[in-house]
């Protein structure tokens, strides 16, 4: 590990509210992670038009939701897959990963949400927004991602503004077009990360032909 690599991303996240790390992943991982994902992605769905449930029961529930128009996201996938699991512990336990997770979040950090999220094509995207209080995420990139595909967006610095609300953001109604000039957008390669807080006002973008997938794990302290 190069701590002035790590060093570097915190600044960048301190400064803009996110930053990309590559090379962080071997290989060898970043397959075993792209395989567990796509084998959670192909089981049984249930419609997003019942995730109210998910989301009111707080209570941890995996659960594959998808609906025509709508990505394919598995939340709370932690202990449904053993290959899975285990690469999302080497993940974890990569030691550019935990020492930024340590120096942003606190040594006592625990994982808040964790999903799998695949934007299919022509799906929409989501609104900009913002997280809960104290919210760090880190996204990792389960296929090559462009500018045209289902990604993550952010406003950069946005972070440093005052909060809107704590689930939601400017009333839902500011879409990625509206600002898409002032937006970082998340591209890249499989096994690119990107962290992040989620106050930062981040959104996804609609998606062209093809599909993008993403492991979401966010953590609180």
């Amino acid at each position: 590990m190069d701590p002035r690599q790590v060093e570097d991303w915190v600044a960048q996240i301190d400064e803009s509210g996110f930053a990309k790390a590559e090379g962080v992943v071997p290989l060898s991982l970043t397959r075993a992670l792209v395989d567990g994902c796509a084998d959670l992605l192909e089981r049984p769905t249930e419609s997003w038009s019942g995730s109210h449930r998910f989301y009111e029961s707080r209570e941890w529930r995996p659960s594959n939701f998808a609906s025509p128009g709508k990505a394919t996201t598995f939340m709370d996938f932690l202990g449904e897959s053993p290959k899975l699991d285990n690469a999302v512990d080497a993940l974890l336990s990569l030691p550019e990963i935990q020492n930024v997770l340590e120096q942003v979040v606190g040594a006592n950090h625990r994982i808040w949400y964790a999903s799998v999220r695949r934007a299919d094509a022509h799906c929409d995207g989501l609104p900009i927004h913002q997280d809960i209080q104290g919210e760090t995420g880190l996204c990792v990139l389960m296929s090559e991602t462009e500018v045209d595909d289902g990604k993550l967006v952010f406003l950069p610095g946005s972070h440093r503004w005052p909060r809107g609300t704590d689930e939601g953001g400017l009333g839902g109604l500011l879409l990625p077009k509206h600002v898409n000039l002032y937006l970082t957008h998340a591209t890249g390669s499989p096994g690119d990360i990107y962290f992040f807080l989620n106050k930062t006002w981040h959104a996804r973008d609609p998606a062209g032909d093809r599909a993008a997938t993403a492991l979401i794990i966010t953590f609180i302290p």
